[in-house]
């Protein structure tokens, strides 16, 4: 589509832009007013819900409210936890089916030793041991 008309795709990211420019602008010039208007805004729907609710001290309705909340999360935690525990369950028996499967598997316990062989004799090039005693370090560990 691009190929075909690229002036049009062109006008519309030119457009897009300018767009999107003019809004964070536009956002920004006028910081304060929106501001202000979010909170007259927040504030009329905590009177609106203190009214219907027929609260005369918000603190109130606050604190009922939160005990109300931490109630409900305490009862959802209650509910789910045989939830978690059946997740963590399944998740340990994968992880050990896993390991006992790897751990019987000739070829993985082949190419593990190769690899720690090889780290092993990495480590010991490093801190200046000489093969004979890197031979029978191995040879210990080994058997």
């Amino acid at each position: 589509m691009y190929a075909a008309v690229p002036e049009l795709y062109d006008s519309s990211l030119e457009t897009a832009y300018e767009v999107v420019n003019g809004l964070a602008l536009g956002l920004s010039s006028n910081l304060a007013s929106a501001t202000s208007a979010a909170e007259g805004a927040g504030k009329a729907v905590i009177a609106a819900l203190n009214s219907g609710a027929g609260v005369a001290s918000p603190s109130v309705y606050a604190i009922q409210s939160g005990k109300f909340i931490v109630l409900g999360l305490a009862d959802g935690i209650q509910g789910a936890a045989g939830q978690a525990l059946a997740a963590a369950k399944a998740l340990g028996t994968v992880v050990t089916t896993q390991l006992d499967t790897s751990l019987n598997d000739s070829d993985f316990l082949t190419k593990f030793k190769k690899y720690m062989t090889a780290e092993i004799n990495a480590a010991f090039d490093a801190g200046g041991i000489s093969k004979k005693q890197q031979k029978e370090y191995l040879a210990l560990v080994n058997n």
